[in-house]
């Protein structure tokens, strides 16, 4: 899905050289949009039910800065929400699945 919603960086590989580019910007441009204004609004809003997303954003906008996590963000939301429609369930964010795991 990351692929179809155009968020994947492209690539040049020649051998054993990897080389990643800009986003290949392939698929829907509103689904794009979309991702990347929710994006966004992860980092934004303080919600505590994204705070694992927006707690791995922040890491990779101290390292690469603040646009490209928006983007990162955007990519591993579709894969997030690849899973949740893969599985039919919602979204649970890993330290509430911790939890629920010691209180059972």
């Amino acid at each position: 899905m990351g692929g179809l919603s155009g968020v994947t960086p492209s690539e040049w590989s020649s051998g054993e050289k990897q080389s990643k580019g800009h986003i290949t910007k392939a698929g829907n441009n509103r689904t794009r949009k979309l991702l990347v204004q929710v994006a966004v609004s992860i980092l934004r809003l303080r919600s505590p039910r994204t705070e694992a997303l927006r707690k791995w954003a922040t890491g990779i906008a101290v390292r690469r800065g603040k646009k490209i996590a928006i983007v990162a963000l955007a990519r591993r939301m579709t894969g997030v929400i690849l899973a949740m429609m893969r599985d039919r369930t919602c979204y649970l964010q890993p330290a509430l699945l911790a939890l629920a795991a010691q209180v059972a």
